[in-house]
């Protein structure tokens, strides 16, 4: 008989929207913990945040997050690490119209499990905001990326044995097509999806990564939020698979 038991917990603080006033910072800052007891032991800690801030000429933007994990199975006296990553992204738009700009993205990030050592990525390109609407009870808002990403990728495996991954070095040269959208489909239930996908001129590869999330309010600062992400690699490093996915429940505080 299988048993389990599980908790997911995540604070998240921020404040303004997708119309936040100029000049002024909007963001976000969150902490989940999921912890499953019986034919096996898990416990993940993840986090992340972000920040906006608006302005008649220029938008800045900041993510990062990060997630380390253990798990034991039954009957086994040693734990494994089953999720440890943390990524970094810088992103700042000059608007040459109200609705069109151009952006320049930087960061960095790490998935050991994945065997990533570090990833540095840099990017140029255009967005286009096609609606960009908050109301008191409804909220539209939907965006449009066209860019080229260049990444140096370096490679090491590190579970469950550490040792060398060939190729040990990637550089990755793609256009890159984004979709970001929000839709309230009333004042108190929030859609959203982001949806990135990334195919390289040069070796066969693609990356493709989705998060779609459903929010919904408890209370007038309170919501519950439930969320899937699909990152897609078809050339991973080896021996890993191309999919990852990741379901989310999270408990969110807004100020």
């Amino acid at each position: 008989m299988i048993t389990a038991a599980a908790l997911a917990l995540s604070l998240a603080v921020g404040a303004g929207s997708e119309n936040a006033p100029p000049e002024k910072w909007t963001g976000s800052v969150g902490v989940g913990l999921v912890a499953i007891t019986g034919n096996a032991r898990t416990l993940t800690l993840a986090g992340n945040a972000a920040a906006e801030r608006k302005g008649e000429l220029f938008i800045f933007g900041l993510k990062a997050l990060g997630a380390y994990g253990e798990a034991r199975p039954a009957g086994q006296s040693a734990s494994e690490v089953s999720a440890l990553n943390a990524a970094l992204f810088l992103r700042g738009d000059y608007r040459l119209t109200p609705a069109l700009s151009v952006f320049a993205l930087g960061g960095a990030e790490t998935d050991h499990v994945k065997s990533i050592e570090i990833r540095y990525t840099e990017e140029l390109g255009l967005g286009y905001a096609w609606i960009d609407r908050k109301e008191d009870d409804q909220t539209l808002f939907v965006r449009t990326d066209v860019g080229f990403r260049l990444a140096e990728e370096y490679r090491f495996q590190y579970y469950p044995t550490a040792g060398r991954v060939d190729p040990r070095e990637f550089t990755f040269k793609a256009p890159r097509g984004a979709v970001a959208f929000r839709y309230g489909l009333n004042k108190n239930v929030l859609f959203t999806e982001d949806l990135e996908v990334l195919p390289n001129l040069g070796e066969s590869r693609v990356l493709v990564n989705s998060l779609s999330k459903l929010a919904a309010k408890l209370t007038g600062a309170l919501q519950l939020g439930v969320g899937f992400t699909v990152n897609y690699d078809s050339a991973p490093p080896s021996p890993k698979i191309p999919w990852d996915t990741t379901l989310a429940l999270t408990l969110e505080y807004l100020l």
